[in-house]
């Protein structure tokens, strides 16, 4: 039978993993094999797989959560070298990475699609990574779905607090930081045709380099981006930019618009002076990083 292993975080979203994961549970179950895990905020998914008994018997590993639960969860298994597929049930505020699988897939974006692709389990795709490090080369991260700096970090972060109201926490922050409107210092370098650029600025306004067509279920700002195409897409604005423009690229999501500069890419390295920077929903204390794409080497279901 199908051995499946469920890590949920019960505060995921607005507090609604747990409804989910009962309708999940009562379906998967019947025709699986289900072993689940409730996180914690101490829980360490790396340690709860160190510690879990031939672990190589699970055919699928499940995040019921959102992007979060899913960077921990894939961090654990490169780190450990293990090749077990994942899938994930979307039950945060953001969501991106099953909605861009779902947009690049052509299936419906909804709780009951996640359930019918495990319960299939039928389909396989292997998709890219994001390998960041760190300029030391003595920390580095796995990611799946994006990276962002300045104003997105702020909204992602410094919206935590709101988590129970959903996803209009990302809007009342949107609003929140173009009233702000911070200047971000920092310098970008990315390869094109195996040669280095270098853009240098004191007014950043905001940086995302997404390995995904949306980074949040509601906002696509890489319509040709693919989850195994082999390619960053970033997207980035330096100012002078208006209160006004802002508010209308976040408004209508223009990705012609013009002050929102795009590169597509392999590898880049960012250096920052100010700001946070945030890895699939995940602060993390580096100022700067390298960020290569490794392509297709993370298996999941579709």
């Amino acid at each position: 039978m199908f051995s499946i292993l469920i890590f949920i975080n019960p505060v995921s979203g607005n507090g609604k993993s747990f409804k989910i994961f009962k309708k999940a549970y009562e379906l998967l179950q019947k025709n699986n094999l289900v072993d689940v895990h409730i996180t914690k905020k101490e829980t360490n998914i790396t340690h709860l797989l160190e510690l879990t008994h031939n672990i190589e018997q699970y055919n699928l590993i499940v995040g019921i959560g959102g992007d979060g639960i899913m960077f921990e969860i894939i961090n654990a298994l490169q780190n450990l070298e293990l090749n077990i597929p994942i899938a994930q049930i979307p039950a945060g505020s953001g969501n991106g990475y099953f909605k861009s699988l779902t947009y690049q897939t052509k299936q419906e974006y909804s709780i009951e699609t996640a359930i019918d692709i495990i319960n299939r389990h039928n389909r396989y795709m292997f998709t890219d990574l994001l390998y960041i490090t760190n300029n030391k080369k003595t920390k580095h991260y796995f990611s799946r779905l994006s990276i962002s700096w300045g104003f997105i970090s702020s909204v992602d972060i410094h919206t935590e607090w709101l988590r129970k109201i959903g996803s209009f926490r990302f809007t009342l922050g949107v609003l929140w930081n173009i009233y702000k409107k911070i200047n971000y210092k920092g310098v970008l370098e990315y390869k094109n045709d195996n040669e280095w650029h270098t853009i240098k600025s004191d007014q950043f306004i905001y940086f995302w380099a997404c390995n995904t067509s949306h980074p949040s279920y509601d906002t696509i700002i890489a319509p040709e981006s693919k989850v195994d195409d082999g390619l960053i897409d970033i997207s980035y604005i330096i100012g002078p930019i208006s209160r006004c423009e802002l508010l209308q690229l976040f408004v209508t999501m223009d990705t012609k618009h013009p002050k929102l500069r795009r590169i597509r890419t392999k590898e880049f390295r960012l250096t920052t002076e100010n700001g946070l920077i945030v890895v699939d929903g995940e602060q993390i204390k580096e100022k700067e990083i390298d960020v290569t794409n490794l392509q297709k080497i993370s298996k999941i279901i579709y």
